[in-house]
């Protein structure tokens, strides 16, 4: 993903060590984004892209269940959204036109749909 861009994550199951994790690496600047789930009110996470901190997160996802995790996520930079999964895991995703051809391949290829 493009530099300063940030991850946005909304869930209601989140496990702890997840919420500990995504509470140490707020974003500082963030942006409004709608919120996927109505009820019950999920908790909401913006964590910048940078360093391990994706890396981590992966590795946090490995030990738990996709709910445990998220159940919405939006990948963002300023006002442009460029990923989008709503029901994370378990439904489309949808990835902007202004990401470089090479970072839509890899994703695909990390998504099983290339």
């Amino acid at each position: 993903m493009p530099t300063e861009a940030v991850l946005y994550l909304e869930g209601t199951n989140m496990a702890p060590d997840v919420r500990a994790f995504l509470d140490a690496r707020r974003a500082e600047e963030i942006r409004p984004v709608m919120r996927g789930t109505i009820w019950p009110r999920p908790a909401k996470y913006h964590m910048p892209l940078v360093g391990s901190n994706l890396a981590v997160l992966r590795e946090l996802a490995e030990r738990h269940a996709e709910p445990e995790v998220c159940d919405h996520l939006v990948v963002y930079r300023g006002d442009q959204v460029l990923l989008q999964a709503h029901d994370a895991g378990a439904s489309h995703v949808y990835v902007s036109d202004d990401l470089p051809e090479a970072v839509v391949h890899a994703l695909r290829s990390r998504l099983g749909s290339a």
